[in-house]
């Protein structure tokens, strides 16, 4: 043994690190058998550690790592999406569409512009998100208001606007149109939020096709020159929270427009001043102006008492029977409206009792 190259203090060290035990007899074994011995249990100890660190099979090992991947896909994404955000303001498509343009350019050339007021509407290649009055999305550059209030436009509206696929706000609004119809088309223009033709010198009948818009929020149409045959094309819009038809004829559809207005209970203003309405519903069997807050039916042609429907509606605000031909008691429960600021009772106050006494009220659970 004492010939023998491998030292005894070394193998000892080896057997006293493995993991295997040794029988005393292996002490005085040869040199290369202690060595072969050594090689297989090294072995043996490196793929006990590998186990140890990742304790899975080969199948699942795979699964994780294609965890992994997805995981790193959806970051990436992530982030990818995130710079476009915080660049969204400089990172847009270069103009808005040739479509877009095209078609308002061809709107333009349908209009009276007698004070030149869409001069920058004559520049063919010009960024159209540049022109007066129109405001494009700041990413797709898309088209999204078109507003032209108070400009003093007149001619006609060309069926070109409704290529505007993204339009959500139309005001065209105290202009000059010199009676020219509503277009039925504008029915189409199915993106639309805000619609305000007020004042804009059209006449004819309101086109139902504007039950079509569904996504409308505000539709403000009034004038002197509409008409309305009926308003069940409004029950299509479970938007719409502000409708203006001040001065529309609405004589036509005297007889059903409570019925039409309770099913809209979305509904926050509603104005019908001097619309010719003569008949109002006595009573409903349920109400359903759950968000009313501003009711105008000033200056019409009723000829009833006051119904008392219109005192259950609690979310009241502003309330308006001015100049109508009212007659009888006012409801005492106006008086017990939690949110009303404002009655108007004018000119019909000769012809109305007023019974808000104590003991009224009391019968009616005030204090």
């Amino acid at each position: 043994m004492d010939d023998d190259p491998c030292p005894q203090d070394v193998l000892r060290n080896l057997i006293n690190g493995l993991d295997v035990v040794y029988d005393q007899d292996a002490r005085d074994l040869p040199c290369h058998e202690r060595k072969r011995i050594d090689l297989i249990n090294q072995g043996e100890r490196k793929e006990k550690s590998a186990k140890n660190q990742f304790p899975f099979s080969r199948a699942e090992r795979k699964g994780v790592e294609s965890c992994y991947s997805q995981q790193r896909s959806f970051l990436i994404s992530v982030f990818v999406l995130n710079v476009l955000i915080y660049w969204g303001g400089y990172w847009k498509v270069s103009g808005c569409f040739d479509s877009e343009r095209k078609a308002l350019t061809t709107f333009r050339k349908a209009l009276n512009d007698s004070f030149n007021l869409l001069s920058s509407w004559d520049d063919d290649a010009s960024d159209c998100c540049n022109w007066r009055g129109i405001t494009c999305h700041n990413i797709t550059g898309f088209v999204l208001k078109l507003d032209l209030f108070g400009l003093g436009l007149g001619g006609r509206i060309d069926p070109a606007l409704v290529q505007l696929k993204h339009l959500q706000l139309l005001d065209l609004s105290y202009n000059a149109f010199n009676g020219a119809p509503i277009p039925d088309s504008l029915g189409s223009m199915k993106e639309l939020r805000h619609l305000n033709l007020s004042w804009a010198g059209f006449r004819g009948r309101i086109p139902h096709q504007l039950g079509n818009l569904s996504k409308l929020i505000s539709l403000k149409l009034s004038s002197f020159s509409l008409s309305a045959k009926n308003l069940w094309w409004l029950t299509s819009l479970p938007s719409l929270n502000y409708l203006h038809m001040s001065f529309v004829n609405l004589s036509m559809a005297s007889h059903d427009w409570v019925h039409v207005m309770n099913m809209s209970p979305s509904l926050v203003e509603l104005s019908l001043f001097d619309c010719g309405l003569s008949y109002i519903s006595p009573t409903l069997p349920s109400v359903n102006f759950t968000s009313l807050r501003v009711l105008d039916l000033s200056y019409n042609n009723f000829n009833s008492s006051i119904p008392n429907w219109i005192a259950n509606i609690s979310s009241l605000v502003s309330l308006d029977l001015s100049y109508n031909n009212f007659h009888g008691e006012v409801p005492y429960q106006f008086s017990l409206l939690p949110n009303l600021e404002e009655l108007g009772l004018g000119s019909i106050k000769d012809n109305l009792r007023v019974d808000w006494s104590e003991s009224s009220l009391k019968a009616a659970g005030g204090s």
